[in-house]
C-alpha cells in the first residue's frame, strides 16, 4: 500500500529548457502543455503502445491525460524537469517547431507529421517508503527503431545524475510481455531488481542508480531497493 511522502523530494539545482533539440535525431523535446492533451491522447490511443496492459489502465481518452498533464505541468513548475513531449522538428505548436539548425520543418515529399510523436522522461515518485526517479517513455509506432527512446532517456539520466548530491534510485516498472523495454532498461544500465504487484497485475521492476558523483553499476546498483 502507497503511503503520503514523509519528506520533500530531493533538489535539483538546474531547470530543463522548455525545448530543446535531441542531439542529431530530428526532433524537439518540449515541456508538456495543456494544450497538447487531446493530440497526446490521440498518440497514446494506439493499442500496440500498451504491450501487457489491460485496456482500463491506459491513457487514452482527453480527459484522462489532462488528468496526468496537470500531474506533469505541476511537476515541472515544482523541480524545473520531467517528462518531455517528444515532436518532430518544425510541428511544435507555439515554438516548438524550430529544427536543430533552425530551419523550418518539412521537406521535398511534404509537410511533417502533425502532433506530437512521443512522450517520456523522468519524475520524482514516492515508493516503498522513499523517493525514486520513475521512468516512463511511449514513442508513435512510426518513429520506432530510430533510437529516440535511448537517446531521450539517456539525456534525462546524464543530466540528473550530474545534478544530485546525493545516490538516487531510477526504475522503470513494466509489464512481463513488454521485452522491449527490458532491453531498452538493461541497454541503458539498469538491473533486474524484482516485480510488484499492482492493480493492472504484475510488474517487472529494473533500478539503476544515480548522482552522489554519476551513474553507479554492479553491487550497489542490484542490492534489493524494497526496504
Amino acid at each position: 500500500m502507497t503511503t503520503a511522502p514523509t519528506v520533500p523530494p530531493p533538489q535539483t539545482a538546474m531547470s530543463w529548457p522548455d525545448v530543446e533539440a535531441l542531439d542529431a535525431t530530428g526532433v524537439m523535446l518540449a515541456r508538456p502543455r495543456m494544450g497538447d492533451a487531446a493530440a497526446t491522447a490521440e498518440m497514446q490511443a494506439d493499442p500496440r503502445l500498451w504491450v501487457g496492459v489491460p485496456e482500463t489502465f491506459r491513457t487514452t481518452t482527453t480527459v484522462r491525460q489532462e488528468d496526468e498533464f496537470r500531474q506533469f505541468l505541476d511537476h515541472w513548475r515544482a523541480h524545473g524537469f520531467g517528462y518531455w513531449l517528444v515532436w518532430e522538428a518544425g510541428t511544435g505548436p507555439g515554438g516548438h517547431g524550430a529544427t536543430p539548425d533552425g530551419r523550418s520543418g518539412g521537406t521535398e515529399a511534404g509537410p511533417p507529421p502533425i502532433g506530437p510523436i512521443g512522450l517520456g522522461g523522468l519524475r520524482w515518485l514516492w515508493w516503498r517508503e522513499r523517493w525514486v526517479l520513475n521512468t516512463y517513455v511511449r514513442l508513435a509506432v512510426a518513429v520506432q527503431g530510430r533510437g529516440l527512446a535511448s537517446s531521450l532517456l539517456r539525456r534525462a539520466i546524464d543530466r540528473l545524475a550530474g545534478d544530485l548530491a546525493d545516490t538516487t534510485t531510477v526504475v522503470v516498472r513494466t509489464r512481463p510481455e513488454n521485452a522491449a523495454m527490458a532491453r531498452l532498461a538493461h541497454h541503458l544500465g539498469f538491473h533486474e531488481a524484482g516485480t510488484e504487484e499492482r492493480s493492472a497485475g504484475p510488474y517487472r521492476i529494473l533500478a539503476t542508480r544515480i548522482g552522489g558523483g554519476g551513474p553507479s553499476g554492479g553491487d550497489e546498483a542490484t542490492r534489493p531497493i524494497d526496504g
